[in-house]
């Protein structure tokens, strides 16, 4: 009986283990980065830009060298790099799995925008190297689009925040509520204060970037205790007004909102100051932009 046993556990024990061999390993555990193929040479990486600067911008062909089955993934981080210099290079910002038999090649768009702000668009048909991994922090950014969605234009801002060292006041979007998130994760990352305000820049030829602030938005809550007269004005570093955005509009008590939304097209640089006034003289609250 007791061989009988034996015999039947072991026949159980060789059952599960030949069962479990045969499934699927979890699909985090089967995809490894390209890079780790890169370094052992058995995945080759062809790239040739699609024209723009922007999502799926570019066209890559990875090819298996060697004999065995490869999982990969294209890591969100990696910075592809322009065969001509005055082009843009491209950050990669999707995670994107590729399973790619033995001895075959597969093409996949890769989504990623520019890190060089300053330098030209690509051009169709501009080669590209695969590169390699961006700065730590850059990956971070990277990784935390890749998991999330947002607008493709406040995507490129935050790319600039980490590689051109913009003002995180630049990822803006019609909705402030979805881009939110990213940028109070991009104030993580830098480890500075989230403006409360955005900037729209002007648009100036084929330029990507102008650096010519065009509109400062964003909303000034405040509160008043009883009925006032309140004016709302902007100033100058020099205390001038600048602009008055509410001249002596009779209001009752309670929690109020100012939708900002104002043009500076050709102001000139420095920190303004917009002061909530109560019954002419009477200062509610404050609030600043810089102009650079």
């Amino acid at each position: 009986m007791f061989v009988k046993h034996t015999i039947l556990f072991a026949f159980f024990v060789s059952f599960i283990f030949a069962f479990s061999w045969k499934q699927p390993l979890p699909e985090k555990d089967k995809y490894v980065a390209l890079e780790t193929y890169l370094k052992t040479g058995s995945v080759a990486a062809k790239l040739v830009s699609l024209g723009g600067h922007s999502e799926n911008c570019m066209s890559i062909e990875l090819s298996n060298l060697s004999k065995d089955t490869v999982f990969l993934f294209l890591e969100p981080g990696r910075r592809l790099l322009a065969s001509d210099t005055t082009m843009q290079d491209i950050l990669i910002v999707k995670k994107e799995n590729v399973l790619l038999a033995p001895l075959t090649s597969k093409k996949i768009n890769g989504y990623g925008f520019c890190c060089e702000s300053t330098n030209r668009s690509p051009a169709t048909g501009t080669p590209y190297a695969i590169g390699h991994m961006a700065p730590a922090s850059w990956v971070k950014v990277a990784e935390f689009i890749s998991n999330n969605k947002f607008p493709a234009g406040a995507v490129q801002s935050a790319v600039w925040v980490m590689s051109n060292d913009h003002d995180i006041s630049s990822v803006h979007g019609t909705d402030a509520e979805t881009i939110h998130p990213l940028r109070k994760f991009l104030g993580e990352i830098k480890g500075v204060e989230v403006p409360w305000y955005s900037v729209i820049y002007a648009k100036e030829g084929d330029r990507v970037f102008s650096g010519k602030e065009n509109f400062i938005m964003g909303k000034l809550p405040y509160k008043l205790k009883n009925n006032a007269i309140v004016t709302i004005v902007v100033r100058d570093k020099w205390g001038h007004v600048a602009k008055t955005l509410v001249e002596e509009a009779a209001m009752g008590p309670g929690s109020k909102e100012y939708d900002l939304d104002l043009d500076v097209k050709g102001w000139g640089n420095g920190v303004y100051t917009i002061t909530i006034m109560e019954d002419y003289s009477n200062i509610n609250s404050t609030f600043s932009f810089k102009i650079n």
